[in-house]
This record gives structure tokens, sequence and C-alpha cells, in this order.
């Protein structure tokens, strides 16, 4: 910097100077260009913005949707502000007080959030406990209510299921219905879509209802648990998707416990 005022002074009185600091400009971008230019690149085209406005669009209407304080809550900011996007929720952070906004409405958000704000978290936060519910692919409802049938009865069960059909992808909705008792052991979800010839076309199994994070064990005697699994499939390919929970018997080794078929009308 001191050179450059140097040269700056210099340069009204010797031609010599006034391409010395020429040189040393041209060289001094040259090496920040090198040096950033792919931390810019990453930056400028980088999609995760865009992704994370997509996922929020499926947000149920009038919903409040928590990101936590960063670039992704930056990019869902801008889209509701520059693109014309996300009008049908309110978004808020993880500094919010989300104890009030979750007694008074919706509260939603993505399931990658539980990583780094894991459901005790939500529950030290909200100074109670929570019930995860599936609100749409990829994201989840934090409840503080439990949904319950009661008098629990029966075995567990699958309550309902329907098909979701959209451009290029598919999704299956499901409502688990626990019995009169709690479930003992956690175990994981299989969803496979086949083509009419009977071949796998997509899979959308998860280890835990609720994109993971929503274990059997966790579940109340009664409970009605919704849950969404996406499938990265074209609806006109799928003709039938088979469904239930299994656990492993051993490695490489499953055992269905629960299997149910649904026909997919994508027409």
């Amino acid at each position: 910097l001191f050179l450059s005022d140097a040269l700056l002074r210099a340069a009204h009185e010797s031609p010599a100077a006034k391409g010395a600091l020429t040189i040393l400009v041209i060289g001094a971008a040259a090496f920040l260009i090198r040096q950033n230019f792919p931390h810019i690149q990453d930056l400028t085209t980088d999609t995760t913005g865009f992704e994370t406005i997509d996922t929020l669009a499926a947000a149920p209407r009038d919903s409040t949707v928590m990101l936590a304080w960063g670039t992704r809550y930056f990019a869902a900011a801008a889209g509701q502000l520059y693109l014309d996007r996300l009008d049908h929720i309110t978004l808020v952070n993880d500094k919010s007080d989300l104890a009030t906004i979750v007694a008074r409405g919706t509260l939603v958000t993505p399931a990658y959030t539980f990583f780094n704000h894991p459901p005790d978290w939500w529950a030290r936060t909200l100074a109670r406990p929570i019930y995860l519910q599936a609100a749409a692919p990829q994201l989840a409802q934090i409840s503080i209510t439990p949904q319950l049938s009661l008098p629990a009865a029966g075995p567990l069960r699958a309550q309902s299921a329907s098909v979701r059909c959209e451009e290029g992808s598919l999704s299956l909705a499901v409502t688990w219905q626990t019995g009169a008792t709690i479930p003992e052991e956690n175990l994981s979800v299989f969803v496979k879509a086949y083509d009419p010839a009977g071949e796998l076309v997509a899979q959308g199994d998860q280890i835990a209802p609720v994109y993971g994070w929503r274990p059997l064990t966790s579940w109340l005697a009664g409970e009605s648990i919704h849950d969404i699994y996406p499938l990265a499939a074209a609806p006109e390919s799928v003709s039938l998707i088979r469904y239930g929970l299994y656990r492993t018997a051993a490695p490489g080794e499953y055992e269905d416990t629960l299997s149910y078929e649904i026909y997919p009308d994508c027409q």
C-alpha cells in the first residue's frame, strides 16, 4: 500500500514510475483473480439456493418455516424479496421465538435442519416434547401435540396411503397408526416403485419414518404419524408401489414385518 502511494506520487514526475505502477496493479490483479476465482466460481454457480426455494415451495400455505441463519436462509429470503416466490410462508430463523410460533400455528423445517438442530434441541428450545410429522417432501412439521386415536387398539399398521404425481416425480404419503402398545423396536421403511414389466425404477427407503428422525420407539400408543416418501421416477413409468416396515436380521439380510401395495393413477 505504501509502495503504491509512493509510485502514485512519483508517476506525476517520472514515466518509469508510471510504468512500474501499471505493472504492479496488473500483477496484483492477476494474483487476486488466480487466488479467488475458484471460490467466486463456486459461489456464483452453486444451485443450493434455488434448491432450497424449490423445497420450501411445497410447504403448507400460511405455515412458518424455520431455516438456520446462513446461506439457505438468505436464499429463501431473496426468493421472497426478489423472485416473487414463497409468498405463502413466513420465514424465520433459529434465533426467533419458536415457542410462541409453534403454539399459534404450523411450524415447519427442512429435514436437513435436524443434523445441526436435532429433535432434542427443539425440545429444549420449546421447553416441551415434540412430535414430528412429514409436512411435504423433505419438510417436517414440528408439533407439540401428538395426533392420538383413542382408545388405542389393534396392531401397528398403515392407516391410509395415497400417491401424489408431479412432473418428473411422485411421492407416497402414508399415515402410520400405532396400536394399543408402544413399538418395542425401531423398524425401517421400504418404498419401492415398479414399472409395468415389474422392474424396480425408484426407491424411497428410510432408516426410520419422517426422514429418519421419528424412530418407532418414540411413538405413543394410538398415535398417528404422517409420512411422505419422495420417489425419483417419471409418474407414467410407475404402475405399482410396494411399501412397509422391515428389520435388519443380519448384515445384508432383511425381514419384512408389514407390507402393502398401492397402484398409482397418474394419468
